[in-house]
């Protein structure tokens, strides 16, 4: 699991964009991720947001009316829809928000 944080896109203020780029490759002896719990932190590390993102659904999901400053976009893992199964892996990307700067983050799984 790779993840890299990033600004650009067309998304507004206060708003993220977080893109998966799911793969075909296995996890030893866990399967291929299905799912993955995604948390935005603040710098308190209190989370501000959360989204579950099933492979079924796609690959994207949108955060909007996030605080500005610094964030951790949490990332975790699993070989089941929903967060379920067996938790194959975490990233934790570190983004800063900015007043009127859109930001993405990418990874692939």
């Amino acid at each position: 699991m790779t993840g890299c944080g990033g600004g650009g896109g067309s998304a507004t203020s206060g708003e993220l964009v977080y893109r998966t780029f799911w793969t075909s490759r296995s996890d030893p002896g866990s399967g291929t991720g299905q799912s993955e719990i995604i948390n935005i932190k603040n710098i308190a590390g209190q989370i501000v947001a959360t989204q579950v993102l099933n492979r079924s659904a796609g690959n994207q999901a949108i955060f909007t009316g996030l605080p500005s400053g610094v964030l951790t976009v949490e990332c975790f893992l699993y070989s089941q829809p929903s967060g379920n199964g067996n938790y194959l892996g975490k990233v934790s990307p570190q983004i800063t928000l900015a007043s009127n700067v859109p930001a993405s983050v990418d990874t692939e799984v």
